[in-house]
């Protein structure tokens, strides 16, 4: 009978590390963090919608160059605007099978991803050292991206993505900068964070 249990437990224990093995990875289910970019510092969640897919938010503020000309002086100025924005992206992180099979990290999800990234950027709120009549306008981003995100150091993690675009400026009357109503929006983020 101890022989029978022994056994037992034997083909349990190694049919309980084979599954183990062979376990898909998936997105964390959660995870808080802080990121800090070139020209921007924010706040961020993840939050897991599928097995790959992940909803990724974010809210910080960002500091944005742009030049003013002068028509009758002839002469350039570069002015600065820190504003607020807000991020609600849909991620899919394509790549956490082949990383896996390849043995690498696929922790705080590390992988390649696909994104629609929906941005809002409120001007309502902005910080700038203009000293001209104009005023930035908010807008509204929508970028499909391509983004990869690998982590190290156990809780640290960067981010390179690219896409464009579109981008919608929300005017409420007056000067103001920006250019057209609708433009196309070039993206291009690198990132560092940490996850807690």
């Amino acid at each position: 009978m101890k022989n029978i249990l022994f056994a037992a437990l034997l083909v349990f224990a190694v049919l309980q590390l084979h599954g183990q093995e062979n376990e898909k990875p998936s997105v964390l289910k959660s995870t808080f963090g802080v990121q800090f970019g070139l020209i921007s510092l924010g706040v961020q969640h993840e939050g897991r919608l599928a097995r790959k897919w992940a909803l990724h938010s974010e809210i910080g503020v960002s500091l944005n160059p742009y030049t003013v000309s002068n028509y009758t002086t002839l002469d350039d100025k570069t002015e600065f605007i820190t504003s607020p924005y807000f991020i609600v992206e849909p991620r899919y992180y394509y790549g956490l099978d082949r990383r896996q099979r390849r043995g690498k990290n696929t922790q705080n999800n590390s992988s390649n991803y696909l994104s629609l990234k929906t941005q809002f950027t409120a001007a309502d709120w902005a910080i700038t050292n203009s000293d001209s009549r104009f005023e930035p306008a908010s807008a509204l981003y929508i970028v499909p991206s391509y983004g990869i995100r690998r982590s190290f150091a156990k809780r640290f993690f960067y981010e390179f993505s690219f896409g464009v675009g579109l981008q919608h400026n929300l005017y409420k009357g007056g000067n103001f900068y920006g250019g057209d109503r609708n433009e196309v929006a070039i993206d291009g983020q690198a990132k560092i964070g940490y996850s807690f």
